[in-house]
């Protein structure tokens, strides 16, 4: 989501990566994603569980009830302690970009270009092999996902640094596409 939305139930509101909804049920809130059709043009990756199935989903669900940071407290050390958390069982990193968003998830690279043609979005993978996972080491970009891993992690295990995904080089993705 890229800009705030507005507060009307039921009311589409497109945005560049997607269109945008939520919807209001008995007092829940729900935050729902429409996103355009998918051309992925390497075809061994046509089954990846990487691709989001469905054209709609529910993102997230809250309500207008006023929250303290204690309420989130079991959740978050559920995300960063549990073995079924993806924070703790892959490693990760994402660059969002004006176009689209590169993702790393374990030794996959992932590009998804916005509206790429006619309400169709891009979607490019490549596995990386050791020698490109080496490139990417090299420049620390083996990260995990920063909001959700407690700092002693990091400092029991150096060799996954946390880095702004700002600083990571958009550069060095581009160039693995290319290799390709």
């Amino acid at each position: 989501m890229w800009q705030p939305l507005e507060l009307i139930s039921g009311k589409d509101q497109p945005q560049v990566p997607c269109i945008f909804r939520l919807t209001e049920e008995n007092g829940f809130w729900y935050l729902d994603q429409i996103r355009r059709e998918q051309y992925i043009p390497n075809e061994e990756f046509l089954n990846s569980d990487l691709l989001e199935d469905s054209k709609y989903r529910k993102i997230y669900s809250f309500t207008l009830e006023p929250r303290t940071i204690e309420d989130f407290e079991s959740m978050n050390t559920y995300l960063q302690t549990s073995p079924a958390s993806v924070f703790t069982s892959k490693s990760f990193c994402s660059l969002q970009t004006p176009d689209g968003v590169h993702c790393l998830v374990g030794c996959t690279l992932t590009y998804r270009r916005f509206n790429y043609k006619d309400n169709t979005d891009l979607i490019e993978f490549k596995t990386l092999n050791e020698e490109e996972i080496g490139k990417l080491t090299s420049y620390q970009l083996m990260t995990y996902h920063v909001s959700s891993v407690p700092l002693h992690y990091f400092e029991e295990n150096p060799r996954h640094q946390i880095i702004s995904p700002i600083k990571m080089s958009a550069y060095i993705i581009k160039q693995l596409f290319k290799e390709t």
